[in-house]
């Protein structure tokens, strides 16, 4: 697949010209916030924004971090695109050896009473149902949630996690509090770091709490309160890495690339 028909979002936060993103079960209008950054190269780059195919908002010149918001439709089902007007290559422009096209930094999709946009919680076990349980095929399954009350809350992976152990039942619900986990990686090789630190700090600077690695790359900080914070990347051979999120009452997946020194 060449660069000008990805339609994702590449596991360092870069998005191509194009990038397209399933939405389910928008029972009512609804606010949009998309969150990104722009480095010096494109030199321009305006975004339009369209909901099955309907545009819904055009931001023109963004520049460094922006934050755009649009109202969303009541939908049972479509897509969210966001089309770029122009991507570079930052092999062409003597930045490193990466040859894909890129646009900008897609950080956040947020639309509120949804679960985390960029992390589904699709596929969390590997486990396939019975053919018995046919609720659970995923049309039917659309159709049903869209027709529930706006009090029911979709399980995300933190709601989920107590399917792992028995008498689970009783113990869905809402989390006080947010996770943040993900893994530490060499941002050329794709391989995950052995030997790397994770600091969080909060919006003010503060070190909150600095963590190792586990051997396979991951991290994990538990019990954050919501609200904005920075997480460190840091290691001897590698340059630091930092990346703001913010974090809302659930778990957060945030992957850390890291660009080795030499």
């Amino acid at each position: 697949m060449n660069n000008e028909e990805f339609t994702g979002r590449y596991h360092d936060g870069w998005v191509s010209r194009r990038f397209v993103l399933p939405l389910r079960n928008i029972k009512k209008e609804s606010s949009l916030t998309i969150e990104g950054r722009r480095l010096p190269y494109p030199e321009k780059l305006d975004l339009s924004i369209y909901v099955n195919g309907q545009l819904i908002h055009q931001a023109s010149n963004l520049g460094g971090q922006f934050s755009i918001r649009a109202e969303i439709p009541p939908l049972f089902r479509g897509n969210l695109e966001i089309v770029a007007s122009d991507t570079f290559v930052p092999k062409e422009k003597g930045i490193n050896e990466d040859e894909r096209k890129l646009s900008f930094l897609l950080d956040e999709i947020i639309v509120p009473g949804l679960p985390d946009l960029m992390e589904p919680y699709v596929n969390i076990f590997s486990f396939k149902p019975s053919k018995k349980v046919y609720f659970l095929e995923e049309e039917v399954w659309d159709e049903l949630s869209f027709l529930l009350a706006d009090t029911y809350k979709i399980p995300d992976k933190e709601m989920l996690e107590p399917l792992k152990g028995g008498e689970w039942w009783g113990k869905i619900q809402p989390l006080p509090s947010s996770s943040l986990k993900g893994t530490v990686y060499d941002k050329f090789s794709g391989q995950p770091l052995e030997k790397a630190e994770v600091q969080i700090f909060d919006r003010d600077q503060n070190l909150i709490m600095e963590i190792p690695v586990h051997h396979t790359g991951d991290y994990e900080f538990n019990g954050l309160a919501p609200g904005e914070y920075m997480v460190k990347g840091t290691s001897k051979t590698y340059g630091d890495q930092e990346i703001r999120v913010q974090v809302a009452g659930y778990g957060k997946l945030i992957h850390i690339p890291m660009l080795p020194l030499s």
